[in-house]
Formats: structure tokens, sequence, C-alpha cells
């Protein structure tokens, strides 16, 4: 994120502890809850038209419409909007500065996820399979 964009989502976290940011490949909504002291970020991961598309929904676990990996941070469905979201809520002061640190990560997260929703159908075990593998992986890159 420039930083341009950083202190253009300052400037409106102070006047409505909320920022939407358009970003080179996407957006980002950050919100902040003062009762809860956490941050949560948000980007889009899929938006269609009409529908999710089977081979993006092959891509997640039918079992709800949201999918954990790591604390904070999960997948949600939004079938109003034929969207599937990245969303974490992130504990932390409230400084800008030490919430910055975050926004990288996040949205590499994002980039890569969007390369997994939007790869080729496979069969559903494969696609689970490969999912589980990547997901494994997380807390040996941490």
């Amino acid at each position: 994120m420039s930083y341009a964009n950083f202190l253009l989502a300052l400037s409106q976290l102070a006047v409505k502890k909320n920022a939407k940011l358009t970003l080179e490949n996407s957006s980002l909504h950050i919100a902040l809850d003062s009762d809860k002291k956490t941050w949560q970020l948000s980007t889009p991961l899929y938006v269609g038209e009409e529908g999710i598309p089977s081979h993006v929904r092959a891509s997640l676990p039918s079992s709800s419409n949201t999918m954990k990996w790591q604390e904070g941070a999960y997948i949600k469905i939004e079938q109003e909007n034929n969207a599937v979201l990245l969303l974490q809520d992130i504990s932390l002061p409230f400084h800008y500065l030490s919430f910055k640190k975050h926004l990288p990560e996040f949205l590499s997260q994002a980039e890569e996820w969007k390369e997994i929703l939007s790869a080729p159908v496979r069969p559903r075990r494969t696609t689970w399979a490969f999912l589980t593998f990547l997901l494994s992986l997380i807390p040996c890159i941490l």
C-alpha cells in the first residue's frame, strides 16, 4: 500500500471509524471496533454478477458460508452480493503504525486466494486436499 493510500485511510478512520480504499488489484475496507478493540480488514476475492460459479464454490468447503484457517482470518461467502470475501480481525492497540505492518501480509494472502479461486475446475477431493495442504503450511511460514 502506498503512503498516500495509508494517509487517506488514516483520515477516513479518524472521522468515520472505517475506510474504503481502491488499490491496484482490488479494494480494501478497514473498520475499527472500539468496543472489542479490534481492526477488521476485508477485501473481495471474487464478485460475480450472476452468482458464484461452480469452480469458485468447488475451492471452498460446502458445509458453511465461512472458512477459518488461522486465528482472526476467514473467508466468507456473501450470497446476496455474489461475493467471496477475505476478512481478518486484528486485536491491536489503536496505533496506526503497528496496524500498518499487517496490511502487506493481508493483501498478499488475498492475492494468493484469488489465484486459488481462479484455478480451473478440479475434482472436489483434489481441491480440498490441496487447500488442506496449503493451510497446513501457514504455521511453518509464520
